[in-house]
């Protein structure tokens, strides 16, 4: 079924006469989903090792007792979205993929030590994302040495999809949103990307607005159009003007706002629309390009100097000053013989100023979607014979014409330059009525000649003016493709000037006729993913991969079917590799083009929380995604220790885990073992403390944890002890502890994980306890002490760099 959308004729027939930009200096529509599939086609392209935000470490406070560390977050460049709403409350989605990190919940309970709780690892592995919303209407955009940027400070409803459980989705999503209003207002600012080419002082952007709207039928749940939009650019030039936003479309009001792209009309496909203001057109463009090239004293003014109203120019001075000669054969003397005579024309002046009474002078217009110049003419003058005598006298004439220039709006060139070209050379009508040159003695054909020469001298002085028109090409590529970082997103099909410049056109159809699918997956190394294309009489396809970076030789292969092969775990290196999958293509003979983003990871599970600290006989969930989206096996390694794990009854990703009864001993550890179908297991670990634990165990300030080693100490009061006062144990997490000097030495291996290293003073339930879960490598997270930093935790991890 055929959009409903208006037809080119129907929006032109809207737009005859008036303006229907409401005050900006230029609109541009755009159609929402082709929008979206080309902002994500433009991300994939750019995708890099640079197309990521520097990694996140900062404390967040969650609630009265938890403090929420962010360690090494690491998220992608955000990919810009817009959901389909309406002009007075549109909105845009900021999509962050989040591709590793830790989550770790720092307790600190009153009266006793803070301790850490939970460990969370962030992996790429189910597709964690993080998405804040843009109320358009409170996002100012603007242009800023060649920098395109929204303004996101008024972001909100910030959604993490990357933790256990709703509750911890909303949590963490509001953890991000207090990060992010801490923000300095230059931190707030994302940026569309830059203008390229040269800049053009009256069409370059300086400012915009973004709002949504549905088509005709896109707000109608039962049309199959539902859902189908537009993104509008409402653009302000440099030293332009700001406008409204226009109302919403009414159905009856056939003079109010519309949804201004065109439906395909056979010849043309079209997904997008640009509005050149008549003010812009008239007042910035036409005018000085006018007054300098026909010269003659001319000055307009542009009327009306309402925004609702299509602008026109009226000439307000100028005039053609000229003194000229012609000649004419007649009898000097009564029987004389033949000979020429001089007749000089000293006064004529042809007015350029305009008086619409009897529409005389000259103007510029928009008319029948054509921009029109006319120079009409009404005037009395005289000529006379010489030399004088007493046969000769002032002979008067009246001159009227009509000198009317049609252009044409035509797109020219790659760039889509739009350039107004003469539709034809239209006849010229003078009209000369010399008074009582007949009666003239011994005159032949005066009346005759002097019509003659004066309509020669009109056609050159008026036509002759109008004919040397050339107006420049009216570049609009950068204001047209403000949302694309300088590409031809917005290509021009075909122009009219129906009181402003429109421009219909469409949609990057190289990138967006044809999709890929999975448009972004992970595998493991050596697997397979299988690319299917999407799209209408597509053929020829040639398919390509390469690595992001440029610096991986082995990226796997892709066959003619689009089978893609990931290389082998030995060619990952640090553990991954993104590669760019491409299809190339034709189309009704044109070239059609689509990527895919692929990360090939060595492992095929992700787990969480790897580590929780829980109360006996209390519970708490765990989940798990895996590369193929297949469910998990869940065991409890030792049932004997009286903990018990128990299937979701909806998600067989999900387990509730359930602490056993207090202990004799001072800690009991439970593990769980989770393993995807043919891949390596994961251990998670749940620490039980069936004592209070009172003592505080922490690393010694003069410890560095960059070596590889750390001091341990435990405080009581704010006072070391002595170790002989205590004993340390090393429950878990390999490495090497020295339980007399309280020296601890990591493990030899680069895989992030964690050691749990107790305390005791006494035993049984008179003795004293605590526990330290200690981030591994060391090196990695030599930050991690801070967090026992009471006087100000947080504005300690804040100013923490990256991980090394």
């Amino acid at each position: 079924m055929e959009m409903a959308n208006y037809t080119v004729q129907e929006l032109l027939a809207w737009m005859d006469g008036k303006s229907k930009t409401y005050g900006w200096d230029a609109i541009v529509a755009y159609d929402r989903r082709k929008t979206n599939t080309l902002l994500h086609q433009q991300y994939v392209e750019r995708f890099n090792s640079e197309s990521y935000i520097p990694s996140i470490t900062i404390g967040l406070s969650s609630s009265v007792y938890t403090t929420e560390y962010l360690y090494g977050l690491k998220l992608s460049v955000p990919k810009l979205s817009f959901a389909n709403a309406n002009l007075s409350s549109s909105r845009a989605d900021l999509t962050m993929d989040m591709v590793g990190g830790l989550i770790v919940t720092k307790l600190a309970a009153a009266g006793l030590p803070p301790r850490v709780d939970s460990i969370k690892q962030v992996l790429p592995l189910g597709g964690p994302q993080l998405t804040m919303t843009l109320p358009l209407e409170n996002t100012q955009g603007t242009v800023n040495e060649r920098q395109v940027t929204l303004n996101i400070a008024a972001g909100e409803d910030f959604r993490a999809n990357f933790v256990i459980g709703d509750l911890a989705q909303e949590t963490v999503g509001l953890m991000f949103k207090t990060l992010f209003q801490s923000l300095t207002p230059k931190q707030k600012i994302f940026s569309l990307g830059g203008l390229s080419g040269e800049l053009n002082d009256v069409l370059t952007p300086e400012s915009f607005q973004i709002r949504t709207m549905a088509s005709p039928s896109g707000d109608r749940k039962a049309d199959v159009d539902y859902g189908n939009g537009g993104v509008l650019m409402f653009i302000q030039f440099k030293g332009g003007s700001v406008g409204d936003i226009p109302p919403m479309p009414q159905p009856g009001n056939p003079d109010g706002f519309r949804y201004p792209i065109p439906r395909a009309d056979g010849l043309n496909n079209y997904s997008g629309t640009m509005l050149l203001s008549s003010q812009v057109l008239f007042k910035k463009i036409l005018s000085p390009y006018l007054t300098k090239t026909i010269g003659k004293g001319l000055a307009y003014k542009v009327d009306p100097s309402t925004s609702d109203r299509a602008s026109t120019l009226e000439a307000i001075s100028g005039t053609t000053d000229d003194t000229w000669s012609f000649y004419f054969k007649c009898l000097t003397t009564p029987g004389g013989q033949p000979s020429n005579l001089r007749c000089s024309v000293t006064n004529f002046r042809i007015p350029l100023s305009y008086q619409a009474s009897n529409d005389v002078g000259h103007r510029v217009y928009a008319q029948n979607s054509w921009l029109t110049i006319s120079w009409n003419g009404s005037l009395v003058s005289t000529f006379r014979p010489f030399p004088e005598n007493q046969y000769w006298t002032d002979v008067y004439f009246d001159l009227n014409f009509t000198g009317t220039l049609q252009l044409q709006a035509k797109i020219e060139g790659e760039r889509g330059i739009v350039k107004l070209t003469p539709n034809s050379f239209p006849t010229f009508p003078v009209h000369v009525n010399p008074h009582d040159a007949n009666d003239m003695p011994w005159n032949r054909d005066l009346k005759e000649v002097s019509q003659s020469q004066i309509s020669a001298k009109t056609i050159a002085n008026v036509w002759g003016t109008l004919n040397s028109i050339d107006i420049p090409g009216i570049d609009t590529f950068l204001a047209r493709n403000l949302l694309f970082n300088g590409h031809d997103a917005l290509q021009l099909l075909n122009a009219h000037v129906p009181g402003d410049l429109a421009m219909f056109g469409h949609i990057d159809p190289v990138r967006t006729s044809m999709t890929l699918t999975p448009s972004q997956s992970l595998i493991e190394a050596g697997k397979e993913q299988q690319f299917d294309v999407y799209g209408d009489g597509i053929s020829n396809i040639l398919w390509s991969v390469q690595d992001t970076d440029g610096d991986i030789v082995d990226v796997g292969t892709i066959s003619a079917s689009g089978l893609y092969r990931a290389p082998a775990l030995s060619a990952l290196g640090k553990g991954y590799v993104t590669v760019l999958i491409t299809a190339e293509g034709s189309q009704n003979n044109q070239p059609v083009k689509a990527s895919a983003l692929v990360s090939i990871i060595d492992g095929t599970i992700a787990v969480n929380p790897i580590f929780q600290v829980l109360a006996p006989g209390h519970e708490t969930s765990f989940s798990a995604s895996t590369i193929d989206g297949s469910a998990p096996e869940w065991t409890l390694l030792k049932p004997e220790l009286g903990a018990t794990l128990t299937p979701d009854p909806v998600n067989p990703h999900h387990r509730t885990f359930k602490a056993g009864p207090k202990g004799s001993d001072a800690f009991t550890l439970d593990m769980i073992q989770v393993q995807a179908t043919n891949g390596s297991p994961k251990v998670l670990k749940i620490l039980v403390p069936n004592f209070s634990t009172a003592l505080m165990l922490k690393v010694a300030d003069s410890s560095n944890p960059a070596s590889g080693e750390v001091k341990l100490q435990v405080l009581i009061n704010d006072e070391v002890l002595d170790p002989e006062e205590y004993t340390l144990t090393l429950l878990d997490g390999g490495g090497e502890l020295d339980v007399r000097t309280g020296i601890y030495k990591e493990p030899a291996s680069d895989k992030t994980s964690f050691a749990i290293i107790t305390a005791r003073i006494g035993r049984g339930s008179l003795g004293h306890y605590g526990f330290l879960a200690l981030l591994l490598p060391l090196s990695r997270y030599s930050n991690t002490p801070r967090m026992f930093d009471e006087h100000n935790p947080s504005a300690a991890w804040g100013d923490a760099g990256e991980s090394n």
